[in-house]
Order: C-alpha cells, then sequence, then structure tokens
C-alpha cells in the first residue's frame, strides 16, 4: 500500500464515522460591527475570546466529539502501526545548516524514530557527527515542550546562540553554548524572535552580539512587538541592563515607526562596517556605518539604500556594495 491509497483510506473511514454522528456545531450569537461604513454581520465573533466560557465549553465537547469519531474507527491500531512503519522507513531530516569560515558545520538534526530535533556539529562535511544541545535538557523540570527554532555560531565556532520557542509559540529565548564544553552560559535572554526578526549578528572578536529586543510579548496588547530594538549582549555583562544601539527612541534622526523592525547585521568577521536596517512589511530601508572599537557607541548612520530601491539580497566586498537589479 503507497501513502496515497493509505491517506484516502483513513480519509474514508473518517468520514463513514462522521455519518449520523452529533456534529455539535457551535451557537449562533449575532454582532454586527462597522468596517469602512459598511455594517457587517458575524455570528461566531465572540469565538475569538478564548477565555469566553461558551467558547471553552464548546472546544471540550468538540475534543469529547473528535475522540469518540478516532477510537470508532474499526481496526484503528492496525492503522496506526502501517502509519508508525511508514515514518521510520523515512531517512532523518536537516535544517537550520550553518558552516563558520574555519569549516565547522552546525545543524539541526530530526530522528524521525525519536521524533526529535537535536542541535549536531561535524568538523568539515565528512567529520564525525557530534550531538551539542538537546531542547529536552533545557528547562528539565518544566511541563513545556520546547524546540530550537535558530541557531547562530560565532565566527570562530567556539560559541553557539540557540532560539528556543515553548509550545511552538513565536516569541522565544536565547541562550548561548560553550562548543568544548557543551555547557550553557548562566543567562538567559528573553522577550526575542531571532528566527523572524533580525537573528543574532555576533561581534568581529566573538565577544558578544547584536540581536532585537522585543518590550512587550502579550499578543493581547495594542503594543506587541511595536517599538523593538537592537541591543548588544557582551557574554562578560551580567547586567540585566539593555544595551540599546538602534532604535526609534535611539536614532530619532532616521524617523523610525513604532511598527518598524530595527536591525543591525555584521555579514562578516572582515567587513569594516555595519549595517542597520529598517524593516516592516516588504522591502527595507538600510543604512551603514563604520565599526568602531566598543561596538556600542552611537553610530554615524549613512543611508544605503531605500524601500523605493526594491533591493532584497546584495553583498558588500570591501567598499564596494552589489546587489541585483529588479
Amino acid at each position: 500500500m503507497n501513502y496515497n491509497n493509505s491517506f484516502y483510506l483513513i480519509l474514508i473511514l473518517i468520514t463513514l464515522g462522521c455519518k449520523n454522528k452529533e456534529l455539535n456545531l457551535a451557537p449562533k450569537i449575532l454582532s454586527i460591527n462597522k468596517y469602512h461604513n459598511q455594517e457587517v454581520e458575524d455570528s461566531y465573533s465572540y469565538m475569538e475570546n478564548l477565555k469566553d466560557s461558551l467558547v471553552l465549553k464548546w472546544l471540550i465537547l468538540q475534543e469529547k466529539h473528535a475522540n469518540n469519531i478516532i477510537s470508532s474507527i474499526s481496526n484503528r491500531n492496525s492503522l496506526r502501526n502501517k502509519i508508525a512503519n511508514f515514518n521510520f522507513d523515512k531517512a532523518d531530516e536537516f535544517s537550520l545548516l550553518k558552516i563558520t569560515e574555519n569549516n565547522l558545520h552546525f545543524y539541526l538534526n530530526k530522528n524521525i524514530k525519536e521524533n526529535t530535533i537535536k542541535l549536531f556539529y561535524k568538523n568539515g562535511f565528512n567529520g564525525n557527527q557530534k550531538l551539542l544541545f538537546d531542547p529536552k535538557n533545557f528547562k528539565p523540570n518544566s511541563k513545556e515542550v520546547y524546540s530550537i527554532n535558530y541557531i547562530q555560531p560565532s565566527w570562530d565556532g567556539k560559541k553557539i546562540a540557540i532560539s528556543l520557542t515553548k509550545n511552538d509559540i513565536e516569541i522565544s529565548e536565547i541562550v548561548i553554548l560553550d562548543v568544548d564544553s557543551r555547557k550553557l552560559y548562566d543567562k538567559t535572554i528573553t522577550n526575542c524572535w531571532p528566527s523572524a526578526l533580525g537573528g543574532v549578528s555576533w561581534l568581529p572578536d566573538n565577544s558578544g552580539f547584536y540581536y532585537v529586543h522585543i518590550p512587550t510579548i502579550d499578543k493581547k496588547s495594542k503594543n506587541y512587538i511595536k517599538n523593538t530594538a537592537t541591543v548588544l549582549y557582551k557574554l562578560d555583562n551580567f547586567s540585566n541592563n539593555l544595551n540599546v544601539v538602534f532604535s526609534k527612541a535611539n536614532n530619532i534622526e532616521l524617523s523610525i515607526k513604532s511598527h518598524d523592525f530595527p536591525a543591525v547585521q555584521y555579514l562578516s568577521n572582515n567587513d569594516s562596517y555595519i549595517l542597520g536596517l529598517i524593516a516592516g512589511i516588504g522591502f527595507y530601508d538600510s543604512y551603514y556605518s563604520t565599526l568602531n572599537n566598543t561596538y556600542s557607541d552611537k553610530f554615524n548612520w549613512k543611508p544605503l539604500f531605500k524601500k523605493e530601491d526594491k533591493v532584497k539580497q546584495f553583498l558588500i566586498k570591501g567598499n564596494d556594495f552589489f546587489f541585483p537589479i529588479i
């Protein structure tokens, strides 16, 4: 039996099982809202409030209904075993490959049999695979399930920043791992989202990095992921104070909006320039400045390109700037 046939067989069984069953349809509660001078009727807008007792009651009923349908499928265990066997036939999955200039390979490996994603590294393409970090060991006493959604090694490959998200929510925490000892630094960075906002940009001397800090991470707040700022994190600095280097408040002259995402990038440890990106939806404004020795002084930003230039990819080599023309 191939995968497609298995899928359709399961779908047919579920469909047959659903016949003559109570569907537990959600109750209709009419509400009328006005958008752009147009009245819009919506009978289910109340379901957006997941704390509403009526919504919670309906979700519980739906869960029971779904479990009853699934448990009534004949030969269910046999089908489940066949699906499990299909998964075992697959190869491991690799992702987020990062290769340092000294040819160290860092990547995530999802073992299909264990269904877990762990961080590994190799010294060169043909090197031996070595386990670096298992997210199960992060806060082992917590009931939360953590997974890795972003990695960035230092230029020399001796340290690596690991972004962890719990229960697949967007907002993450960053930990720093010493590669040789496989030990985590004490401090955990919170209120960040490097997989989507700015990533992690290591300093040339590997003493720290830039990342985007999110002041408000409550999705219900009107300030959710607004007024973000690029901050400098130094490995030897144990202060909880944020060292802001690029933000709306810090760079008034650039007219950064509260919904913009100001990020700093350092593309190579051989570059003499640092980039400031003001990202939003679509294209973005970019600025550049020479890199100073402290990495945290107020940079003298000069315009590189604007959103209107529609630059998506670019390369800096020495004093030259290369980009494709769309």
